[in-house]
Parts: structure tokens; sequence; C-alpha cells
């Protein structure tokens, strides 16, 4: 249905706006992309109000009714946005269907050489990279302003990550996420062989994040995923060595130390949701 052009700005608008934490993503962007989403349907007569677009209607605002039952207040603008970019995601993928996920995949593969294109100058010189990054990024128009990154569009660095890689995202964490999902549409792609050119980017590309997340995916989840669904009666023969594999990784301070931290400190994370200070 859609041309080659239409679903190459819609890519580009879906990973921009996903790869910004919404509370810094300018409202223009987001007017432009539901805009031309709207001349979209119009053009090819495609009714926008379907089932999923009425699904979310209807749960959205029940969802926010609970949340200000429950705190008291609810930042309206910033629902509003969040509601936008709910709605356009679903717009996105029934207009593109899968061609979203091969789209997806190319444009990821283009952008993970490009971090790793960038990162070894991070790693050579972090202030002077940093320095550049923010120059270049106060030209862009469009651009978020930001005192906690400063990005390029197709690279970014996060003043809080050190030597970890954020890619075009705006952090590592988040960046390792859009990693993942192209890796295992790239698994699916290709019948689930890891020893391929565009999975390894991928895996270099996540290592240089140092995500936790990122890690106990790479290194647990997916071999394991691969393995049952490609060989299950090799899956035993294979299990001890990722076992292996997966406790050594494990012992890297940013692994067990950390979920380990995290999970003893979660009665104090509940205790700051329900604090009544305005910080």
């Amino acid at each position: 249905m859609l041309n080659p052009k239409e679903k190459f700005i819609l890519m580009l608008g879906v990973l921009y706006l996903s790869s910004r934490p919404p509370f810094i993503v300018i409202n223009i962007t987001i007017i432009l992309l539901f805009i031309y989403l709207l001349k979209i349907h119009y053009k090819y007569n495609i009714n926008i109000f379907d089932k999923y677009t009425f699904l979310m209607l209807i749960v959205y605002p029940i969802l926010h009714l609970f949340y200000f039952l429950n705190f008291g207040s609810i930042d309206f603008l910033l629902s509003m946005r969040m509601f936008l970019l709910l709605i356009m995601a679903i717009w996105i993928i029934k207009l593109m269907n899968f061609d979203f996920l091969n789209i997806y995949e190319k444009f990821a593969y283009t952008l993970a050489i490009i971090s790793l294109i960038f990162y070894p100058f991070q790693l050579l010189d972090y202030d002077a990279t940093l320095n550049l990054i923010t120059q270049i990024s106060d030209l862009l128009p469009l651009n978020e302003k930001n005192e906690e990154m400063r990005s390029i569009l197709i690279w970014s660095m996060d003043y809080d990550t050190g030597y970890r890689n954020t890619g075009f995202p705006w952090e590592p964490k988040a960046y390792a996420n859009f990693l993942i999902i192209a890796i295992i549409i790239r698994l699916v792609q290709n019948g689930l062989v890891f020893k391929d050119k565009r999975v390894i980017v991928y895996s270099i590309a996540l290592l240089t994040t140092i995500s936790t997340t990122g890690y106990i995916i790479l290194f647990a989840i997916l071999p394991f995923f691969v393995l049952w669904n490609k060989s299950p009666e090799k899956f035993l023969k294979y299990f001890i060595p990722v076992i292996i594999i997966l406790f050594y990784v494990m012992q890297l301070d940013f692994m067990w130390s950390k979920i380990k931290n995290e999970w003893e400190g979660r009665y104090e994370y509940e205790s700051l949701l329900s604090d009544s200070k305005e910080f």
C-alpha cells in the first residue's frame, strides 16, 4: 500500500520519537508525524478509527483515572504526548505490517555500525568527543536541548554513562533494547543462525552498552531460545556450556551485584514512590 518513501519517513519518525525520553521529546515533532499519518490515511482512504484505536481510547483514560485516584494528580500534557505516541505506533504498524520489522532491522544495522565507528573516539578522549557532539547538536533543528545528553540524531552521549555506548537513543540500556529487538528479528529472518554478519555486529554493539539487561538476554535468554527452537535434541548438550559462560558474565560488577543491590532496595524505592514531598 505505502510507497518506499512513505515507509522511510514513518520509520525515521518512529526511531526519532522512540529513541528520546518522553519528558524531553519536542512536541512539534509528535504533531508533525501525527499530521503526516492523517495525510496518509486520507490519501489511501483508510479509516483511522479501527478497533485498536477504539480500544486505546477506552483503556487509556481508565488507566489514568486509576493513576489519578492513587496519586491525586496527573501531568496532562505528558499523558497526551504518550497517548499520541501509542496511537501513532498502532497506526504505523498497521500500515506497514511486516515491512515494519524488515525496515527496522535495516535501520538498526546501519545505526549499529555508526555507533561502533563513533564509540572508539569516546574511549580515546571522552571530554573532547562530548564537546564536539555538544557543538554539533546545538546546530541541528528539531533536536532536543537537554542537560543530561547530547545527540546528533545518529549517535548520542549521556553525561552519566562514562564509557558506555549510548548509540542513537538517550541512554545505553535503551540502546541495548533496540539492539535486542534487531537481533531477534534477524535471527527469525536467517533461521536462528548466530554466525551471521548482522547478528555479530548487533552483538558487538550490545557488548559496548555494558547493559545488565542486554547482557542477560544476550548470554542467557537468546542462546536458550535459539537452541530450543532450532535444535531441541542439542539443548542439553549446550546447556552446561551456556550456564558456565553465564556464570562468568554474572561475576561482572554491573551484573549480579547490581541486580542484588536493586532487589534489596526495592522497598526503599516503593517508599519513595509514595513520598508526598514535591521532588
